[in-house]
Formats: C-alpha cells, structure tokens, sequence
C-alpha cells in the first residue's frame, strides 16, 4: 500500500519560497506506510517520502498532520518539522497494545485546543535490527530536547506508556518545565515506572534547587491493581508534603485504583493534602464526572475523537 496525503480546504496560508509545495486549502495531511512494508524497505527508502514532504510543503494554519510509522532515526529531524508548525500545549502518548491487532507502535498526538490544530506520529518499535530499549532512549532525548514538546501543559500517558517519561534521570518529566496536569494510566507491569515517576515528582534538583514540573497542580492515577499498594500511598503522600512544605502544591488528585484494607484506609487519608480530592471509594457514592477532571476527548481538534488514535488512521477522512 503506498502512503498517501490528502487536501481539503482550510485557511490561506503566507507566500512560500519557490522550492517550497503551496497547498493553500490543505486541512488534512497523512503519509501512512503499512507495517509489512517497512519493515521490508531499506531504511533510506522508508523515511525518504516523509521527510521529503515534510520538509518541502508548507502547511496552512490548522492542518492536521499525521505520519505513520516514523523510523526512530528520523524521529529528530522530522519532530523538529513538526515544531514549526504547531505549538503543542497538550499531549497524549497511546501504547502500541492498545493499537488494532497489537500493531507494535507507539503513538504521539499533540494539539493546540483552541487553535483545533494537531500532529500525530507513529513510531515502530523493533525494526530496523534496534533493540526496543534503545528506542525508548530516542523517544527520551528527542521528548527532552525538540521544542515540539517544550510548551505541553497537559499529558496523558496511556497503560504501557510510562517507561517513555521515566528512566535515564526522567529526564523527560524534568523538561516539562509548563506540565500543569498528569493522567497516567498503568497495570501492575508498570508499577516500577510510576513508582519512578512519583520519586522524581518529589526529588529537588541539585543543581538550583529546580523544581520538577514546578507548575504541576493535578495529578491523575487510573485503572490498575498496585502490586505494592501501601509503598504507592506512600509516595503520593510525600509527593504531596514536599510539594506543599516547598509551596509547588498539587491541588488536584484523582485516584481510579482497586485499593482495599490498609491501603484504602491511608488513601483517604490523601484528600487532607490538598484541595481537590477523588478516590473509587466502594464505600462512598461517586459522582458519575468530576467536575475538575480533565479529558483529553475535550482537547482533540473537531472532527477527531479520541479513540481514533489508536486506529491506523488519523484523524477520520471524510
């Protein structure tokens, strides 16, 4: 199947060098590879059209952009592209479990709300002879250092996702310099990376006493049994206290854990920490919405939805 981009109308966009491709009407922008196929192109091959179009068309205020899947050794190059032309302030990661027959990516889209602008990529992992790990490292350092990233004030991270924001010093977490909200969601195999991530949220840096995500004011845990529950607590706890003691308080905590016994017991205990509190209490009536929640269906440009990003396309033709 060969990639294809598609054009509809959309907003004039300023005059473009002649080197330059002038799509004046373009709103919807794919460059879509089926996996059977890369795998099987020589990697010169491979990232050659999205870079090539990427580099050479210039895009009109709120065109969507999606490619699919991106090389891990293009990923620099091409999310430095993608910086030019959307300033991202929300970002959701989708795990590759999640994707239509288990499809072995994993999924970046970011948006502009009220600009209804986005970009998706799609990164496949394991091919090329790279290891998954060493992947994982590429994600890290191009998260950490593209100004793709650098203005995200909310990110959702999907169940298998954490490890791409925790590990080498999460040094990911620590670039988030404007992150405001934090929804992970995580099964028991992720339990070492978010107790990682709890660690770092409530670790001063060393050097100027830098806060890690100084800006943070919601924190939100879903959908996952804790192997160690009571240690879990725990964290959350002394990520609270420090947090208050150094005036970078969380305001907002939304617990959807199965806790019981003791653990339950010392959650509860959380919502005297901060302002805002929600806990799946079986023993309190919860409310159906919480009103301050945040979510991410509400963030997505207008005409995607936010199961359409773990499907190969994105967002919907019509």
């Amino acid at each position: 199947m060969a990639p294809t981009f598609h054009w509809m109308q959309a907003p004039s966009t300023p005059p473009a060098s002649r080197s330059s491709l002038r799509f004046q009407h373009l709103q919807k922008f794919s460059v879509v590879t089926l996996m059977s196929n890369i795998h099987n192109l020589p990697r010169q091959t491979a990232s050659a059209l999205p870079h090539t179009l990427l580099s050479s068309i210039v895009f009109p205020p709120q065109c969507l952009v999606y490619i699919s899947p991106l090389l891990p050794t293009d990923m620099n190059a091409l999310v430095d592209r993608m910086s030019t032309l959307i300033t991202p302030s929300s970002m959701r990661v989708i795990d590759a479990t999640q994707t239509p027959g288990g499809s072995g990516r994993i999924s970046f889209a970011l948006v502009q709300p009220s600009e209804s602008r986005g970009v998706r990529y799609s990164l496949a992992l394991g091919n090329h002879n790279e290891d998954t790990e060493t992947i994982r490292r590429s994600i890290r350092f191009t998260m950490a250092a593209s100004p793709l990233f650098s203005a995200i004030r909310e990110l959702w991270v999907d169940t298998g996702a954490i490890e791409l924001i925790c590990g080498a010093q999460s040094t990911v977490l620590r670039s988030l310099t404007l992150l405001e909200y934090l929804s992970v969601g995580c099964s028991s195999v992720d339990n070492p990376g978010l107790h990682e991530v709890l660690a770092v949220l409530s670790a001063v840096c060393a050097q100027g006493d830098a806060f890690v995500c100084p800006k943070l004011n919601t924190l939100s845990l879903i959908g996952f049994v804790p192997v160690e529950p009571e240690r879990l607590i725990a964290q959350l706890r002394l990520v609270l206290a420090v947090r208050n003691g150094l005036e970078k308080p969380l305001t907002h905590l939304a617990l959807c854990l199965d806790l019981e016994g003791e653990a339950l017991v010392d959650a509860r205990m959380l919502g005297s920490l901060v302002e805002h509190f929600s806990l799946n209490d079986p023993e309190v009536e919860a409310p159906a919405e919480i009103e301050w929640e945040r979510y991410w269906e509400d963030r997505v440009p207008a005409g995607c939805g936010a199961t359409d990003e773990i499907c190969d396309h994105w967002p919907v033709w019509k």
